[in-house]
């Protein structure tokens, strides 16, 4: 997951962290994460953020209702960075990427998978 997290904002990284402070307290959550509880607190005042390391453990031992939450603000996060590179290039520089057509591809299987879904087929 250490690749999903790499391109996330700081910002994202703090909702994260976030999340899992709602249950935890600091030296709870330091000691589920293998770090120091002054490091927590760094990453609480914005001091530093966390590596993608620490994101990965983040994810790893989140609970099942904080990980759909985490998801959420991950593609939230990529969902803003990819409009705004949309709102700052020439369509046409990035309309035949490959990467792109990939992606039209999830979207298209999530839709389908959702429809089924709402029809009760899944």
């Amino acid at each position: 997951m250490e690749r999903v997290f790499h391109n996330l904002s700081k910002g994202a990284r703090y909702d994260i962290l976030s999340i899992l402070l709602e249950r935890r307290g600091k030296k709870e959550l330091a000691t589920e994460l293998g770090v120091s509880p002054a490091l927590i607190t760094k990453y609480i005042n914005k001091v530093t953020h966390p590596s993608d390391e620490v994101m990965s453990k983040i994810y790893e031992i989140s609970q099942e209702d904080e990980r759909k939450r985490i998801n959420r603000i991950i593609i939230n996060d990529m969902v803003e960075s990819l409009l705004t590179l949309v709102q700052n290039v020439d369509i046409e520089e990035i309309a035949d990427n490959e990467e792109l057509k990939k992606l039209k591809e999830i979207l298209s299987q999530i839709e389908n998978h959702n429809l089924l879904r709402s029809f009760s087929f899944v």
